[in-house]
């Protein structure tokens, strides 16, 4: 099941991402999709805040994983740096295939640069820029987001 709404500004992104947090379960992994700018970073902020992380979450674009301490363990990843489809040798030395195993929160940035099939078990969200914001589809690839995703389509009838 998909559902897709429209997020004003930045502080709809955020609030989102906030719930996303309160709602994760140890092993979640949350795909970000979409172009620079779309809201990927604020999104991540949110389901920091939303696990009770103290610290600001800020790309890590350069380190490629960042780990923070909520009521998760929040892995953030952002793939920008690489090209389509990485090699799963790198994927190993950045730690992302051990963070999808883990029993954190796997947040990844850019995650669609990775092979078809390595994120088959996730909750995905693609943004789009809209004249009106945002547009942010949510996905359930899987049975354990299915509740969250439903509740979103419920309580959004009118996106």
């Amino acid at each position: 099941m998909t559902w897709q709404g429209t997020l004003p500004n930045p502080a709809a992104t955020h609030a989102l991402g906030r719930r996303l947090g309160h709602a994760a379960q140890a092993g979640w992994v949350v795909s970000l999709g979409g172009p620079l700018g779309s809201g990927k970073t604020t999104l991540a902020q949110g389901i920091a805040e939303g696990l009770g992380v103290a610290e600001r979450l800020t790309s890590p674009t350069f380190v490629f994983e960042s780990r923070y301490k909520g009521r998760l363990v929040l892995h953030h990843f952002d793939l920008y740096r690489f090209g389509d489809a990485p090699p799963e040798e790198e994927l190993i030395e950045i730690g992302l295939m051990e963070a999808l195993c883990g029993d954190g929160l796997c947040v990844i940035e850019w995650a669609d640069r990775l092979a078809a099939g390595v994120l088959a078990d996730c909750l995905r969200l693609t943004f789009a820029h809209a004249p009106t914001g945002r547009v942010v589809a949510v996905e359930s690839a899987g049975a354990q987001y299915q509740p969250l995703v439903e509740e979103l389509h419920r309580e959004h009838l009118g996106d």
